[in-house]
């Protein structure tokens, strides 16, 4: 009994330390590959439509954005979507170097950082 004690704790150890760490090593690899910093921006002009499949087509967009100290760079945006992103839409960005964007979110005006604001409005 005390045998099977000793080797259920020491399996339980083990399969911890192997979750922990897998976990650890896929949010590092998301964080270099996926990850990078916010920038804001307006969705104003009308995006370039392209590739069609499926009654979904790639939309692209060259958007001015700011990152939140207030720091301009032009962003290219390319979604697949069966319809544009709307216009006057508020979105916050993550920017890879090597990916471009990699994820965005639309959000609210006063949600933005007052840096942004400002050079948004």
């Amino acid at each position: 009994m005390k045998k099977t004690l000793t080797g259920l704790g020491i399996f339980a150890a083990i399969s911890g330390i192997l979750i922990f760490g897998i976990n650890f090593a896929m949010n590092k690899y998301m964080e270099e590959n996926y990850g990078g910093p916010s920038y804001y921006t307006k969705i104003n002009g009308d995006p370039v439509a392209s590739g069609i499949a499926d009654g979904t087509q790639f939309y692209e967009y060259d958007q001015v954005s700011y990152d939140e100290k207030g720091i301009e760079k032009t962003v290219h945006l390319k979604e697949y979507r069966q319809k544009p992103l709307r216009k006057s839409a508020y979105l916050k960005m993550v920017v890879n170097d090597e990916k471009g964007v990699t994820s965005w979110e639309e959000v609210n005006e006063k949600d933005l950082p007052n840096s942004v604001k400002e050079k948004l409005a």
